[in-house]
């Protein structure tokens, strides 16, 4: 997933293809961490992967312009209270 970077400077989507085409290679190798012999701390080793491609998506959702024009208009309850407020009734059938 590292090498892919390289492809960024001479096309975003190519790079994006090819780590979208190996998204099933990275899930059997996160999946099989846990049965690998670590010495110590296999459950920290098995948590790492996880944990970075946590810190991965929380980055983007802060930084990214396309999450703020894709996916904030949607006025998710999971990203807060659609129209900021919970006590404002709205009844949909008499409007």
């Amino acid at each position: 997933m590292i090498a892919i970077m390289l492809l960024v400077p001479l096309s975003s989507i190519v790079g994006d293809r090819f780590g979208y085409y190996l998204i099933p290679l990275q899930a059997m190798i996160f999946a099989r961490l846990p049965y690998l012999p670590f010495k110590k701390h296999q459950s920290l080793h098995s948590a790492f992967p996880y944990l970075g491609l946590l810190l991965v998506f929380i980055v983007w959702t802060q930084t990214s312009w396309l999450f703020d024009h894709c996916y904030v208009p949607y006025k998710s309850w999971i990203f807060g209270i659609p129209e900021g407020n919970i006590m404002r009734s709205t009844n949909m059938f008499y409007d």
